[in-house]
């Protein structure tokens, strides 16, 4: 019995490291898992109000309370949603990658600054 416990602990890890190696992530992050995820978050609903809280946690420092250039970001409001989702999900041009950020969180975002248009 002790050996099939040991065989089981062995071999859950050893599942677990081969899809960290494998690049799967499970569903921590909440993305898509699609090859072009700015696309799929485009076909989702955003829920403003909560999309608030995420870009005050991660956006406001540099797009401003109102979204628009803040210290360092674009007017975000007149950003196409392709270029906007693309943007969060890959980073660049001075701006970090968001991609830890669900889908769903992503577009929530996006809700919210198209809110204080």
């Amino acid at each position: 019995m002790k050996f099939a416990t040991t065989l089981l602990v062995v071999a859950t890890t050893f599942s677990a490291l081969a899809a960290t190696a494998c690049g799967d992530s499970g569903t921590t992050s909440g993305s898509s898992g699609s090859s072009n995820r700015p696309a799929d978050i485009a076909k989702l609903k955003g829920d403003a109000t909560a999309g608030k809280a995420v870009y005050t946690q991660n956006c406001l420092s540099c797009h401003g309370s109102d979204a628009k250039s803040g210290s360092a970001g674009e007017n975000l409001p007149g950003t196409e949603i392709s270029k906007a989702y693309s943007q969060i999900v890959n980073g660049g041009g001075g701006m970090q990658s968001f991609s830890n950020l669900s889908d769903q969180e992503i577009a929530n975002v996006w809700a919210y600054v198209l809110s204080v248009k």
